[in-house]
């Protein structure tokens, strides 16, 4: 047996297998090779997928929170925040703040309550008298009677405006020693040839600063009473008003020493209009002082200028509705914040963020 054939014969059979295995090496390192390459982008496309549902979560925050905050927003009124009854939304009825609790009795007087009525006056206050008389009977219209001696008595209690066109008259002497001419002395307020009397001016100072009666409405109203004789001008009226004020700057410097000596003080601020333009209008006070400033903006600068908070120390408690610029590290006072305004912070955190009160056992 010839055994260099047989051996180079097995020699080429391992060489054939071996063909084949590199090749089913090579077939196989190529699909290895793709599988990687496609599990890279399959991880790559799953980190994708992930930024993607995540930017999809946040968008349904976003989304949720704005429906939330638009929500709140609609359920905004005076019962759980801090605007005026003003400024309700025209879908949403006006909430006019009341701490009073419901009771079920009837509206009204209750029984037993005494009745308040006006009593008949005097005979020493009576200032008029109208007699009332019939000419006939109201049953048969006959002409024939007479009196029988009763009256029936109705009072009643009115005023009547009445125009005063007042002459001032001032005598001039002359003196039998010197010769010299002479008359009382003449007050300021008659100036004039003509001019409106203190009753006229008091009247238009109280329409506009106790009834808060706009400087047009006043003078409408001075006319209308009295039945067209006064006629005044705005320019008048503004003119009163400015110069009242002025005659009060002695009693301002007295308040304002008293204000600042208080122990609790309160002050606020609201927006008012201006020649068009929305200006500031600012109260500082206490249940018996009431001081108002104004300025032509709502800030800090105004609050300097009234030279109040500035100068108040830490023995004071300044009483406010959340006015942020209160905890101005420029001020020395102790901050207080009103009890309505936090209630109304608390209930609108309930009603937005749907969170249940809770009553807390001290």
């Amino acid at each position: 047996m010839d055994f260099k054939k047989l051996l180079y014969k097995d020699y080429e059979e391992l060489v054939i297998k071996n063909d084949k295995l590199e090749n089913e090496y090579r077939r196989l390192k190529y699909e290895y090779n793709l599988l990687v390459s496609q599990n890279k982008n399959l991880r790559k496309e799953e980190l994708e997928l992930k930024e993607l549902a995540k930017q999809r979560d946040n968008k349904i925050k976003e989304l949720e929170f704005e429906v939330d905050r638009l929500k709140a927003l609609l359920n905004i009124d005076g019962t759980n925040h801090g605007i005026p009854t003003s400024q309700t939304p025209i879908n949403k009825k006006k909430v006019i703040p009341n701490t009073r609790e419901k009771s079920n009795l009837p509206k009204g007087g209750q029984k037993g309550h005494k009745k308040n009525k006006l009593e008949k006056f005097k005979e020493e206050e009576i200032t008029e008298y109208i007699d009332h008389s019939m000419e006939k009977c109201p049953c048969c219209s006959c002409a024939d009677i007479k009196k029988t001696g009763e009256v029936i008595e109705k009072d009643e209690l009115d005023y009547k405006i009445v125009v005063v066109k007042r002459r001032n008259r001032y005598n001039e002497y002359e003196c039998k020693n010197c010769g010299k001419k002479f008359h009382e002395k003449i007050p300021n307020n008659l100036k004039e040839e003509n001019q409106y009397g203190p009753q006229v001016q008091a009247l238009e100072l109280t329409l506009m600063n106790q009834a808060n009666v706009t400087m047009n409405k006043a003078q409408k109203i001075t006319y209308g009473l009295t039945n067209g004789e006064i006629d005044l001008s705005e320019g008048y009226i503004a003119k009163l008003q400015k110069r009242a004020a002025k005659r009060l700057e002695g009693f301002m410097t007295e308040m304002y020493k008293e204000i600042i000596k208080q122990k609790l003080l309160y002050w606020d601020d609201t927006v008012i209009m201006v020649d068009t333009k929305r200006s500031c209008l600012r109260f500082y006070g206490t249940d018996k002082l009431a001081m108002y400033k104004a300025h032509e903006r709502k800030d800090k600068g105004g609050l300097d200028e009234d030279n109040i908070l500035n100068v108040l120390d830490k023995e004071t408690i300044v009483e406010h509705d959340h006015n942020k610029v209160n905890y101005n590290e420029e001020y020395n006072y102790n901050n207080a914040e009103c009890n309505r305004h936090l209630i109304s912070d608390l209930k609108k955190v309930i009603d937005n963020l749907n969170h249940k009160s809770r009553v807390l056992q001290l």
